[in-house]
C-alpha cells in the first residue's frame, strides 16, 4: 500500500468517482493491522530478551505502524464521503435532467393542444361530409338510373376490406368403399375397417353369388362393427369421388363507422364535447387514470398505425367436401 500516492489522491481539490473507488481498492487496513500486530509480539519478546536499545527501535516502529493504521481509517472515511458526495451530485444531477426534460416537454405538450381544437373541428368537418355524402348514396341508390349500379360507401371503400368468392384450391378424384344395402344410410366405410374388406378385385369373393351380381367394384366387409362378438357381412362399393378442397366464400368486412368511433372532448373542462356520438366513459373515475389510458391508446395506435392492414381472407377455412359421382361422371376425364 503507497500511502504517498494516495496521500496525493486525497489531497487533490477535486477528484472523480473512478480515482477514488482506485483508491479505496488499494488500501489495505487489515494489512497494516497484521503488520503492526507483528511488531507487537516483536517488542514482547524483546521486553524478556532485548535491551532498552532494541526496545526503543521497536516501540518507534510500532508508532509509525498504528499512525499507518489511523491514517488509512482516516483516508477511508474521507474517501467514502467524497463518493457519496458525489453519488448524491449525480443523482441530483439526473433529477435536474429528468426535471428539465420534462418542463420542456410540457411547454412542447402545451404547443400541440393548441393545435387540438383546430384538428378536431377538421374532423368534425370530415365526419359532417361523410355524412352529407352516405344520405346522398342511399337516396340515389333508390332511384338510380337506367344502366347505372348502385354506388359504395366512400367510407367503406376507404376502410373496409372487400369480400372474396368461393376459391377451388384444388380437384381430385378418388376411389372410396360405401356401404350398400340396408347399410347404405351409413355413407363410406372408416377408413380402419378398410382394410377388412374382401374385394372381388383381388378375387377373394369372385366365385360369391354377391360377385358375380356387382361386379369388380363390389365387395364384404366382415367385421364386428356393433361388438356383438360375431363378425357379419356387410355389402360395400367402390365409388368414385370427386375430392374438392376450397376456400370457403366471406362477406365483405363490415367498419364501425367513424362517427360511431370518434369522441372528441373539448379542451376547457365542463365544455360540451366537440363530438361526443355516445355517452361520458363510466369507468374512468381520475383524471391520471384517463391519462394513462390516453398513453396506452396513443402507444398502440402508434404501433398499429405503421403496420399493414391485416387481410383476413388469407384466415379463411380450408374446406374438404366429397361429392360421388355417377357412372357417367366417374368415367369423363378430368379437364
Amino acid at each position: 500500500m503507497d500511502l504517498k500516492s494516495l496521500l496525493s489522491t486525497i489531497r487533490k481539490p477535486k477528484t472523480g468517482r473512478q480515482e477514488i473507488e482506485a483508491a479505496l481498492a488499494k488500501l489495505d487496513i487489515d494489512a497494516a493491522e497484521l503488520a503492526a500486530e507483528d511488531l507487537e509480539a516483536e517488542r514482547r519478546n524483546l521486553l524478556v530478551n532485548g535491551d532498552d536499545k532494541d526496545l526503543a527501535a521497536i516501540e518507534e516502529r510500532i508508532t509509525a505502524a498504528n499512525r499507518v493504521i489511523e491514517r488509512s481509517i482516516a483516508m477511508r472515511r474521507e474517501l467514502e464521503r467524497r463518493l457519496a458526495d458525489i453519488s448524491s451530485e449525480e443523482i441530483e444531477s439526473e433529477r435536474r435532467q429528468r426535471f428539465e426534460a420534462a418542463k420542456a416537454a410540457t411547454v412542447e405538450a402545451g404547443k400541440a393542444l393548441a393545435k387540438y381544437s383546430g384538428l378536431a373541428r377538421q374532423i368534425v368537418d370530415i365526419i359532417e361530409t361523410v355524412a352529407a355524402a352516405e344520405v346522398a348514396v342511399e337516396a340515389a341508390n333508390k332511384q338510380l338510373p337506367i344502366g347505372e349500379t348502385s354506388l359504395r360507401s366512400a367510407e367503406h371503400i376507404a376502410r373496409g376490406l372487400g369480400g372474396a368468392p368461393r376459391e377451388i384450391v384444388s380437384e381430385e378424384r378418388i376411389e372410396k368403399w360405401f356401404y350398400t344395402g340396408a347399410a347404405a344410410s351409413w355413407g363410406a366405410v372408416q377408413e380402419d375397417h378398410v382394410s377388412s374388406i374382401k374385394s372381388s378385385d383381388d378375387g377373394s369373393i369372385a366365385e360369391t353369388a354377391k360377385a358375380v351380381v356387382f361386379g369388380r367394384r363390389t365387395g364384404e366387409l366382415v367385421v364386428d362393427i356393433r361388438n356383438e362378438g360375431q363378425p357379419r357381412r356387410y355389402p360395400v362399393e367402390k365409388k368414385t369421388v370427386l375430392r374438392t378442397v376450397f376456400l370457403e366464400a366471406q362477406g365483405a368486412d363490415q367498419v364501425t363507422p367513424l362517427a360511431a368511433a370518434i369522441r372528441l372532448p373539448a379542451l376547457p373542462a365542463g365544455a360540451a364535447d366537440l363530438w361526443a356520438p355516445c355517452g361520458p366513459d363510466g369507468l374512468v373515475t381520475s383524471i391520471g387514470q384517463q391519462c394513462h389510458r390516453v398513453v396506452e391508446a396513443v402507444a398502440a395506435s402508434r404501433a398499429t398505425s405503421t403496420q399493414k392492414p391485416v387481410d383476413k381472407r388469407a384466415d379463411r377455412p380450408r374446406v374438404v367436401k366429397e361429392t360421388i359421382l355417377d357412372d357417367d361422371q366417374a368415367e369423363e376425364e378430368v379437364s
